[in-house]
């Protein structure tokens, strides 16, 4: 994915979180692209910031619209996890709407 100037802003202030909370220890932006992106984890941070993708994004010092920036960065195997999990809680949302939408029968008037 090719980063624009505000996407490049989006990603550095997400990258200088993780930093100052001790998840990454050092970043480059070698291009201009998101896979020019790189990043040096803290030993066990990468699994810590997955989780608290999931549980708590408050605690990564990133905006919630900006969650999805922090798992562009996590390690190919993190970031497919953290993905298989967001999907599956997707997934169990979406059928609780539709079991309360099919306990409450037909909707007139829409």
């Amino acid at each position: 994915m090719k980063m624009t100037a505000k996407k490049r802003e989006r990603m550095t202030a997400v990258l200088e979180a993780l930093k100052s909370r001790n998840y990454i220890k050092s970043y480059r932006i070698e291009g201009d692209d998101l896979s020019s992106v790189v990043t040096e984890w803290v030993e066990s941070a990468a699994e810590r910031a997955s989780e608290e993708l999931l549980h708590n994004v408050d605690a990564l010092g990133v905006r919630k619209s900006d969650r999805g920036w922090v798992a562009c960065l996590l390690p190919k195997e993190l970031r497919e996890r953290f993905t298989n999990a967001v999907l599956a809680k997707t997934r169990q949302s979406a059928l609780r709407l539709c079991e309360m939408v099919a306990r409450k029968g037909p909707v007139s008037g829409i």
